[in-house]
Parts: structure tokens; sequence; C-alpha cells
């Protein structure tokens, strides 16, 4: 359950598991280093891939898939971040921060609505 807003909902069936990503480094490497991404925070968010006509055809063009992450707003996410959904390992970065997507309060939903693209873990 994401939240109560979402149970009440058609989307509180299409939410998954996701884990917030933090990259570290370690000794090894072609360079002396190496990348690792550790799990540091599993949270419920509902996913929306924005299949337009105008986004389809920037995807043909090169240009990365866009997502809409449904979160509560207890969950913190900043432009940037990288997080796997745990089910099938899709990767997402975040291209605006959680708190800047934030429903109005007014409207009870404790929601926020996170664009983001298909990620690479580098």
């Amino acid at each position: 359950m994401v939240n109560d807003f979402l149970t009440a909902t058609v989307m509180d069936g299409f939410s998954a598991q996701y884990c917030l990503l933090k990259k570290t480094s370690e000794a090894g490497g072609l360079l002396g280093e190496k990348a690792v991404w550790e799990d540091v925070q599993r949270f419920e968010a509902a996913v929306r891939h924005d299949a337009s006509t105008q986004a389809q055809i920037a995807e043909q063009n090169g240009t990365a898939s866009t997502y809409t992450l449904y979160v509560d707003a207890s969950v913190v996410l900043r432009s940037g971040d990288h997080i796997r959904r745990a089910d099938d390992g899709l990767i997402l970065e975040v291209t605006a921060d959680s708190a800047s997507c934030r429903a109005p309060a007014e409207s009870g939903m404790h929601l926020c609505a996170v664009p983001c693209k298909k990620g690479v873990l580098y």
C-alpha cells in the first residue's frame, strides 16, 4: 500500500516495491575504482509510463522513456537519485525533487507525483 489515498483508487493494484540506491566506490575496475550501488531505502510506489504520441516520438529519436512515480509524501526523493523496481530491476532516475511535486495539503492525498526517466547505473 502506497498510502490511504491510493488504496481507495484503482492505482493501488499497480503499486510495487522500489528501492532508493546510493552510489559508492571501491577499489578495482579499469581506473582503480569501480562504482557500487547499495540499497538505501525501500518504499512502495505506483508508476505510470508516459505513452503519449509526443513521448513515443521522443523515444524513437533517442530520448529516454519518461515515467511518473506516485509515492507517499513521506518518501524523500531528490533530482538525480536512482531507484530500482524490486520485481524486474527497472532503474529510474528522478528528474525533480519530490517536495516540489507534492499534492496540495488540502487535497488530503498525501502524495507526490515525481517525474522520472529510464536510468542507467554507471
